[in-house]
């Protein structure tokens, strides 16, 4: 399968909201999943894993522009690691919350 063409350069938009993020408002996407009952760790990071070729953003970090002339751009990160971004967490036993 023939990877998409991406633009390197963010929109004004994009920029705008790299801009804005600060530790107090993050500005970013996350997910949180609940499995119900235990799953293997290793081989769902390794089926994500195997997918990232398909969303080659997803393996980038942004990078400002020399004296920030201009708006960022998308760069491949060569430190990407699947591991820094499927994190598990369990919750402690029973492992549910009251309502």
């Amino acid at each position: 399968m023939k990877t998409p063409s991406l633009s390197r350069r963010t929109s004004g938009i994009d920029a705008a909201f790299l801009y804005l993020e600060r530790r107090e408002i993050p500005l970013n996407i996350a997910a949180v999943c609940i499995f119900d009952g235990p799953i293997p760790v290793k081989e769902f990071t390794a089926a994500i894993a195997s997918k990232l070729h398909l969303l080659p953003r997803y393996r980038q970090v942004v990078a400002d522009p020399p004296f920030h002339l201009g708006y960022p751009t998308w760069e491949d990160d060569p430190k990407f690691d699947i591991r820094n971004h499927v994190i598990r967490v369990r919750l402690p036993a029973p492992g549910w919350w009251a309502r």
